[in-house]
């Protein structure tokens, strides 16, 4: 477990623990950070990478966020999501797999753009045959969810429009809009 000091306390916080987030592990919201962290050229050891997939947790309770955080972070330290063995387990698991056997019908604009935005990021990412939802119809269930005054927001009401989702909601489509 690594411990980090919290910028407003300054008191230490567990970060990629099972004792600290037990449902998820380090599924909680990191993925973010290893992705910063890669995008600034950090080389991830192979400790730092075993620690990471050792505190993952994902079972039948975890959530489509819970996935898209979880291959996020895999795929920023290099690890494989759609062939990744847990820490004790004897076969390997397909996470992409599993993200996609999730629904999607009543997740809101913002776990949609991330799911959208991971299954993205790597062309190796297969859909399959038995999942709930495609790319192409995830995409056109979040340009249904935009709001009269053209953003989206996180629960899905025009009042609460705002920037972060609006660019989560743009970001998986910025691609294939603008090719340069």
């Amino acid at each position: 477990m690594i411990k980090n000091k919290t910028g407003l306390s300054g008191k230490t916080t567990a970060l990629f623990s099972k004792k600290a987030n037990p449902t998820i592990g380090a599924a909680s919201g990191y993925a973010d950070l290893l992705v910063g962290l890669k995008g600034w050229g950090y080389k991830f050891t192979t400790t730092q990478k075993k620690r990471i997939a050792a505190n993952l947790v994902i079972n039948s309770k975890s959530t489509a966020a819970d996935y898209a955080n979880a291959i996020q972070g895999l795929k920023a330290v290099g690890l494989n999501p759609a062939k990744f063995k847990p820490a004790g387990a004897k076969k390997a698991v397909n996470l992409v797999s599993g993200l996609y056997r999730q629904s999607m019908s009543k997740q809101t604009p913002n776990v949609k753009s991330q799911v959208l935005l991971v299954l993205t990021m790597s062309s190796t990412f297969k859909r399959p045959s038995n999942s709930k939802f495609s790319k192409t119809s995830l995409a056109k269930s979040l340009v249904k969810d935009q709001q009269s005054n053209n953003g989206w927001a996180y629960n899905n009401t025009a009042a609460s429009v705002d920037s972060d989702t609006t660019s989560m909601a743009i970001a998986p489509r910025w691609p294939t809009a603008n090719p340069h």
